[in-house]
């Protein structure tokens, strides 16, 4: 049985071995095989970049232990300590005022400056040294995450930094090398690389370089921390967390594509992700980079798989589903000891789970990310339906979602879909997708195409293309 792991979110009148022992006792009884704490940057290291504090959670580590629990340590660096020159490396939104959280009152962080990544690389690397295999899995929490996921603006605002825009800069000359190659693919006219600005701009011509920009920098940041884990103790576990609501703020754009990042990472954790389609579009791209996966649930994220079961069963429901495709769940408020029973119960039905079928026996559905996240395509309805109707709704795992992050991170994956690939219509399609269908085409895989009359495709900036053949 694949690992089921309460996460705590206790208060500090709360935080202590009398309260936490009873509650492992609870959660152990019911089948939890595991528990995520947090540790806190500002607080594991308040003066400097130096040693790490884990005083703060190191008792409950062994509490945990002792009941012959897993431990995993969510390492939350949504608060930047007193120490950090935050006017130098915070964000900025386009009149050049810094990106607040709500959360610390101070600036969010900038992702695009080599400083900021050393920084907490060096207190991810210190926590993974200091327990070693003693934790499962170390998951980035990240401060665009934290704002994200608590609606405040910070989480959607795109940086406008004066590092993101000499970052951005530097991306844009190694893609196009001249500016006049870029010229051509923004319809623009800078005379130099100087005068172009970081973020998206009214022009859509411009607007995917920047999001690729993101793509690129978010990969970076995701690779980086996991070589500091594994520095910190080589069997350690870097788990990245992704929001994964449908339209949600802007990081949703991001977190939908989760293949161009998700190789970089050991285990993928999803957060909110109740419906089967998405489910599936996670461990297609997790599976084809060889990481692990699972989904962070809430009681409140849980009803949207099934509103009308009530939160307690919605949770035992969703972790159905989660488990039908490969993965593991994290619930952030532990069930009732009768939907614990219940899920153990229904588990029993299902396992031992389907095995996946040979490599060279697969077929998948192809949904545009550049549509989605560039152009605000409609095809999103129309790939979710047909793959639930193949699926019978979402119960089979026979059906693999695969979008443009997966070829840019592994181009070679198209080569088992040998029952083929279902396109439905995708206005915009990006030319590095574009491309690995043609060549998977070349290479005797079917793709299937409908595409309705008289309509043509563009590239992600809007330039025509000639159609793909089916």
């Amino acid at each position: 049985m694949r690992p089921l792991w309460a996460c705590f979110n206790l208060g500090p009148n709360l935080w202590v071995p009398q309260t936490l022992s009873p509650l492992l006792d609870g959660v152990s009884a019911k089948g939890y095989t595991g528990v995520r704490f947090d540790l806190r940057w500002d607080r594991a290291c308040p003066k400097g970049p130096g040693p790490v504090d884990v005083s703060s959670v190191e008792w409950a580590v062994r509490l945990a232990r002792a009941k012959h629990l897993d431990v995993a340590l969510g390492l939350d660096h949504s608060v930047a300590p007193g120490w950090v020159d935050t006017k130098e490396f915070g964000m900025r939104n386009p009149k050049g005022t810094p990106v607040m959280s709500r959360r610390s009152g101070r600036p969010l962080l900038t992702l695009n400056a080599k400083q900021v990544c050393d920084w907490v690389a060096a207190f991810f690397t210190a926590t993974a040294a200091h327990f070693k295999d003693t934790v499962s899995w170390y998951e980035d929490l990240s401060q665009h995450l934290k704002e994200d996921l608590e609606h405040q603006p910070g989480g959607g605002v795109l940086d406008h930094s004066p590092k993101c825009l000499e970052a951005y800069r530097t991306w844009l000359r190694n893609k196009y090398v001249d500016i006049r190659a870029l010229n051509e693919a923004w319809d623009s006219t800078f005379p130099d690389w100087n005068k172009v600005e970081a973020g998206e701009g009214v022009r859509k011509s411009s607007q995917a370089d920047f999001h690729l920009f993101r793509y690129s920098t978010l990969a970076s940041w995701v690779g980086a921390l996991r070589k500091a884990v594994h520095d910190g103790f080589p069997g350690a576990c870097y788990a990245y967390r992704t929001p994964t609501e449908k339209w949600g703020t802007n990081l949703y754009r991001l977190a939908f594509d989760l293949g161009r990042y998700s190789r970089h990472a050991d285990l993928v954790m999803a957060e909110e992700a109740a419906d089967p389609f998405v489910l599936a579009l996670i461990r297609t791209a997790c599976e084809v980079n060889g990481a692990s996966w699972g989904v962070e649930a809430t009681p409140g994220g849980a009803a949207k798989a099934g509103p009308e079961e009530g939160a307690e069963k919605d949770l035992v429901k969703w972790g159905l589903d989660v488990y039908r495709l490969g993965g593991m769940l994290s619930i952030q408020q532990p069930l009732t000891e009768e939907a614990g029973r219940l899920l153990e119960g229904e588990l029993g039905k299902v396992l031992p789970l389907p095995q996946p079928q040979p490599a060279n026996n697969r077929h998948a559905i192809y949904v545009s990310a550049a549509e989605l996240q560039f152009w605000d395509g409609t095809d999103y309805e129309q790939c979710r339906n047909l793959w639930m109707a193949a699926t019978d709704g979402g119960k089979k795992t026979n059906l693999d979602v695969i979008s443009d992050g997966v070829f840019a991170a592994a181009p070679d994956l198209l080569r088992r879909y040998t029952s083929g690939i279902n396109i439905p219509f995708a206005r915009v399609i990006a030319r590095d997708a574009r491309n690995a269908l043609t060549q998977a085409q070349k290479a005797g895989i079917r793709l299937i195409i409908q595409f309705p009359d008289k309509a043509g495709i563009e590239d992600e900036h809007g330039k025509a293309q000639l159609p793909l053949a089916g």
